[in-house]
């Protein structure tokens, strides 16, 4: 299966650095052709808690659009699942990516 990653390090997250723990990772992949959620992994303290939303959008069908636009309160770990999906469509404002690096530079 062709796929894209988007991955968002909790070090960047101001929620898991308030909590001192920013060694944790959100990364949700995305079918290459559809873009569309395929998988996920979540690693860090509470992410029991956040994979329902990875889950959910998994089922539905939703793809990174649809994960990038969704409201996430700040500052809060759920976040970092619409970050991973910006990471794809390159709307991610929180990072330096290397989408952004070729772009820009």
């Amino acid at each position: 299966i062709a796929y894209e990653k988007g991955e968002f390090p909790w070090a960047a997250s101001g929620r898991a650095l308030g909590m001192g723990r920013g060694e944790g990772m959100t990364k949700i992949l995305f079918d290459k052709n559809t873009r569309r959620v395929i998988g996920a992994g979540i690693v860090g303290p509470h992410a029991g808690d956040l994979i329902a939303e990875a889950v959910l959008a998994l089922e539905m069908g939703a793809d990174a659009e649809d994960l990038a636009m969704t409201i996430h309160p700040h500052p809060t770990l759920s976040e970092t699942l619409g970050f991973s999906a910006e990471v794809v469509t390159g709307t991610i404002t929180d990072l330096l990516t290397t989408q952004k690096l070729k772009r820009d530079g």
